[in-house]
């Protein structure tokens, strides 16, 4: 087990070390440097939303924590309220409206209110925005036809690589 967890450590990290590669073209270097551009405000909104994550999963347990196992301990509550924006959680909300009062059915309506319109349109604008800089700050990398060219070039090279491999095998026969 321990092996097949460095050999996926190891995966992982090669397939990391490709991004650093993909900058020599513009245009397929454009999701590095819209990351890189994004990190600070990334982490910014990380920190700011994580405050209202853990105060839903604290009132979630307290008032819910008893009725469903999903919220017993504060670690599985975190765990389903980062679930319910991501999956659609929404038969969760079917026991919520069967076995509590009107107040667990704002708590959670509440919360998805803010998770769905607020926090997952906060960080789509920050790439969204980020996104914009970068292509105004670089217009080579929204020409895709230099891409095309390049690919093609690189085909081209390839096909005369291996023409010329083959072609050395038939002669030293």
């Amino acid at each position: 087990a321990e092996a097949n967890g460095m050999i996926a450590l190891a995966t992982l990290m090669l397939c990391v070390s490709l991004f650093k590669h993909i900058d020599l073209v513009p245009q397929m270097g454009l999701l590095t440097q819209v990351m890189s551009r994004s990190a600070g405000s990334l982490l910014i909104f990380l920190i700011v939303s994580t405050i209202p994550i853990v105060g839903y999963s604290l009132a979630f347990h307290q008032f819910l924590g008893t009725q469903f196992l999903d919220l017993s301990d504060l670690s599985s509550t975190i765990t389903m309220v980062l679930r319910i924006p991501v999956d659609g959680s929404f038969m969760f909300y079917n026991d919520v409206i069967k076995t509590s009062s009107w107040v667990g059915q704002l708590l959670f309506m509440t919360y998805m209110i803010l998770s769905f319109f607020v926090v997952i349109n906060v960080f789509i604008a920050i790439i969204a925005l980020s996104y914009q800089k970068v292509v105004n700050e670089n217009p080579e990398t929204h020409d895709v036809s230099g891409l095309l060219a390049h690919v093609v070039l690189g085909m081209t090279d390839a096909i005369k690589l291996d023409t010329i491999k083959s072609f050395a095998r038939e002669t030293t026969k």
